[in-house]
């Protein structure tokens, strides 16, 4: 939707909210008439809801309260806050003025006929609150208050009042009576006369003696006699003092002190003191004019200008003062007319004579400069036509001053050209002698060329200089130039046409210079450089094809060289795209051994680091074949192995290496430990990757179960074995090999009663397991407790009679294989332990694995051959 819809809205609804305003106060002003003010006071309200600041709704709340309620007080609050809106706006119309002047005329009224109940304190209170305090311009309310004031002597109230009538710029149309007004005019006097300002107060009583009434118009002309003598006598002592001043002929200061007379007295009225001081205003400024003339003519006459001080005479002709003693003065410089008069003739026939003596001098001066310039003694000249100027400005003459300035610039730049190139200061030089060139080009033409010439060899600008030395050796042959050129041609003698140049000015020096030995030799040997060419032409073939035939010949060198030499760069600045670039390259050069493996091995590098895994893979398997051991490139292969999650038996070391650089990275150690429990790999090499696998997954039962039969094979009895066997035993209570490796562990570290422990959970599982009934049997013994154990036995063979390992056992335990029951339990409790200890080593033995590589060892007791990895000997000793 566009604007212009919702402006044309807008512009509605403000339209009808003001049909509505005017129709409320229409009906409120149709219901007054017909005196129904609760009605009025209903469109009245309607109307402030609408326009707050409505000052006509306000006008009819007045009346609501005045005639309808009869409460003055509020009335004269509404009046009040009427008169401040309607106040200091532009009216609409003047209808609308009308209808204000009306409201004041009335708010008037209200106020006067509530004084006439009140107090004279509450009438001051309630006027000061009107007039003063909110600034209703009524002036018979302010005549009103300034009597309740002046009764008083209040004069600081009177003087409120009259401060708060200022601050109203109109009346609004609506005035007092004169007789009011004077009698203001006359309570003003009062106030100020209270209040010192003896000129303010004359000038109310003046205007209250003209407007008031006979009784107020007496009294005020009574006070204006008294106060006449009061201004007079305040003024007086100023007047004496500024006439001493003026007879002094101290005029400015004279003035200051009449203009604060006439500052302290009124300008109404007839003063005789105002007009004295008025008159001595006027003298001193005319006494000010005529000293300062007088001090200018006698300034001129004394500076010989006769013309000026007749000028600030006649100046004086229309000044006019009062004082006799100004006008005798005036005279006395008017008189002096006729004698500068005669002093100005006398002063012109004396200057007259002096223009023709200086004419004479003027002419000579002319002269002899002429002639010192032909001489070229410019600066002489120039002083000579600078006196002539100063006689007499013609033309001519300014014109020959310029010409000689300007040739005595020239012939001084000349001369400073010349000390700077003296000096080493070309391109001061130049400057100066470029200047010479521009101003006069026939001003020593050929000397200024040829320094020019030699500035610009000296500043490398060549072209331009070989062109003005060619200039100069038009009309001169100049040894220096000529000397300047051959130097210029040897130091750049980079083709055949310099040293001929070179030779030509050689020769034209020579004949300057025939007997010079040193220059025919310069010439002999410039002439060798320029036809020797034609000697060793053949040579310069013969060392073209030589080098040609080198070039040829090591250029696969040198190529493969730069090659090599790239990729090192390459690989050192990390950017193995432009290395990996250049792999076609190399590999069809011919390489030497240390020299492919450390391109195959950057070529490695760079491949994997560009991800083209399977080339960076051929790669690291052309270094291992030439360096199986070497460890970078076997870790940089396993990289590329896992990158490609390609995995085997045969890869395996590689990433054991890999590993091994980096034993913190987690996905390596769990996709190879993966790996190994998945094809059951356990070696000493994978164990330990196992191990650290198992830590990082504890809950993992396959790998648990690998390592455990890892751990087992190797007897391997460490505290990661033993926290694994712990953690085995409780995941899987029926591994009876983990747990007679725990029995064991118990008694070797001193808790017989743990192994027992041990060893009874086990017989639970599986009676005829030998390693637990040696273990058993250790315990016992350890603590004293053998026949406990045979006990336990028999008790076992009570219930099962036909045990056969059991009974077995027993006859290892015995010695005695076809022993009954009967000859055991006849047996000594000595005798049982040894059987018991005999039996147990006797399993012990069957059960330890026989390629095991453990071997054997001596005890340190007894010094008998025992297994490694038994815990005690059969003389009791701990292993």
């Amino acid at each position: 939707m566009t604007r212009g819809p919702w402006i044309l809205l807008v512009v509605m609804f403000q339209a009808v909210t003001c049909l509505a305003a005017d129709d409320n106060l229409q009906s409120a002003k149709e219901q007054a008439a017909m005196n129904r003010w609760g009605d009025v006071f209903h469109y009245v309200k309607l109307e402030l809801q609408s326009n707050p600041r409505s000052w006509r709704a306000y006008r009819l709340l007045g009346d609501y309260h005045l005639l309808g309620l009869k409460q003055p007080k509020d009335a004269i609050a509404a009046y009040l806050k009427a008169y401040r809106l309607g106040g200091g706006r532009q009216f609409s119309s003047s209808a609308e003025h009308k209808d204000y002047v009306e409201l004041c005329k009335d708010f008037t009224t209200v106020v006067q006929d509530s004084l006439m109940n009140a107090s004279e304190a509450g009438g001051t209170k309630l006027l000061e609150q009107i007039v003063v305090d909110k600034g209703f311009a009524s002036l018979p309310l302010a005549y009103r208050l300034m009597g309740y004031h002046a009764g008083r002597s209040n004069w600081a109230g009177v003087q409120r009042v009259v401060e708060s009538l200022k601050n109203v710029p109109e009346f609004y149309q609506y005035r007092s009576s004169d007789r009011d007004l004077g009698a203001m005019a006359y309570y003003q006097g009062q106030a100020s006369e209270a209040q010192g300002d003896l000129k303010t107060a004359y000038t109310q009583y003046l205007n209250a003696q003209a407007r008031a009434a006979t009784e107020i118009g007496d009294e005020a002309k009574t006070r204006l006699q008294r106060l006449q003598g009061k201004l007079e006598e305040s003024v007086s002592g100023l007047l004496d003092q500024a006439k001493k001043l003026f007879e002094q002929r101290n005029y400015a200061k004279a003035r200051e002190l009449y203009d604060k007379a006439v500052s302290m007295l009124p300008t109404a009225g007839d003063l005789t003191v105002t007009d004295t001081a008025k008159n001595g205003v006027k003298n001193c400024e005319a006494g000010s004019v005529i000293e300062a003339a007088a001090i200018a003519v006698r300034t001129a006459r004394k500076n010989g200008d006769y013309g000026g001080a007749l000028e600030h005479i006649r100046k004086l002709a229309s000044v006019s003062p009062h004082d006799p003693q100004l006008r005798q003065r005036l005279n006395e410089l008017a008189a002096q007319d006729e004698q500068i008069n005669a002093q100005m003739t006398a002063q012109q026939e004396q200057r007259d004579r002096a223009a023709q003596a200086n004419r004479e001098t003027r002419t000579k001066l002319i002269l002899d400069a002429q002639e010192l310039r032909k001489q070229g003694n410019f600066q002489k000249a120039g002083e000579m036509l600078q006196k002539a100027l100063r006689m007499e400005k013609t033309e001519e003459v300014e014109r020959l001053y310029k010409e000689v300035t300007r040739q005595y610039d020239i012939q001084d730049q000349f001369e400073q050209g010349k000390q700077a190139f003296e000096k080493n200061n070309y391109t001061g030089a130049l400057k100066a002698l470029e200047f010479v060139t521009q101003e006069d080009s026939e001003y020593k033409s050929t000397e200024v060329k040829k320094h020019i010439a030699l500035c610009c060899f000296e500043l490398h600008q060549f072209e331009k200089a070989i062109f003005l030395a060619e200039e100069v050796l038009k009309h001169q042959e100049d040894p220096t130039i000529l000397e300047r050129l051959v130097r210029h041609y040897e130091q750049n003698r980079d083709s055949r046409g310099a040293t001929a140049e070179a030779l030509k000015y050689l020769k034209r020096l020579e004949r300057l210079k025939p007997d010079d030995a040193e220059l025919s030799a310069k010439i002999a040997a410039l002439s060798w450089d320029l036809n020797k060419h034609k000697y060793i032409g053949i040579g310069t073939l013969v060392v073209i094809w030589l080098a040609t035939w080198i070039f040829l010949k090591k250029r696969p060198e040198w190529s493969k060289r730069i090659n090599l030499a790239d990729l090192e760069r390459f690989m050192n600045k990390k950017d193995y795209r432009s290395a990996a670039d250049l792999y076609q390259k190399v590999v069809k050069m011919a390489l030497s051994e240390k020299e492919e493996l450390v391109a195959r091995g950057y070529f490695a590098r760079a491949f994997y680091e560009v991800r083209e895994y399977s080339k960076a893979i051929s790669e690291c398997q052309q270094v291992l074949r030439l360096l199986p051991e070497n460890k970078q490139t076997r870790v940089l292969l396993a990289r590329c192995l896992y990158a490609t999650k390609n995995i085997s038996p045969e890869t395996l070391p590689l990433y054991l290496d890999f590993i091994e650089t980096e034993p913190q990275n987690r996905e390596v150690i769990a996709f190879v430990g993966g790996f190994c429990a998945k094809k059951q790999i356990i070696n000493p090499t994978t164990l330990n990757l196992l191990r650290t696998l198992a830590n990082l997954t504890p809950d993992d039962d396959k790998l648990r179960a690998l390592l455990v039969k890892g751990y087992l094979k190797d007897n391997d009895r460490s505290q990661n074995a033993l926290v694994l066997y712990e953690v085995e035993k409780k995941k899987n209570p029926k591994n009876i090999d983990v747990r007679v490796v725990l029995a064991e562990e118990y008694l070797r570290k001193g808790d017989p009663a743990k192994a027992i422990q041990e060893c009874e959970e086990i017989l639970n599982v599986s009676l005829n397991e030998a390693r637990t009934h040696k273990v058993l049997a250790d315990a016992y013994a350890k603590l004293g407790k053998t026949p406990e154990l045979m006990q336990f036995y028999q008790s076992i063979l009570e219930e099962d009679p036909h045990n056969g390992a059991i009974q077995g056992f027993l006859s290892r335990l015995l010695g005695n294989p076809s022993s009954s029951g009967v000859a055991k339990r006849q047996a000594s409790p000595d005798q049982q332990k040894a059987m018991l200890e005999q039996a147990g080593e006797q399993a012990s033995a069957e059960q330890a694995p026989q390629e095991s590589g453990r071997g054997k060892m001596a005890c340190p007791r007894c010094g008998k051959q025992v297994v490694v990895g038994t815990y005690f000997c059969s003389c009791g000793q701990p292993l």
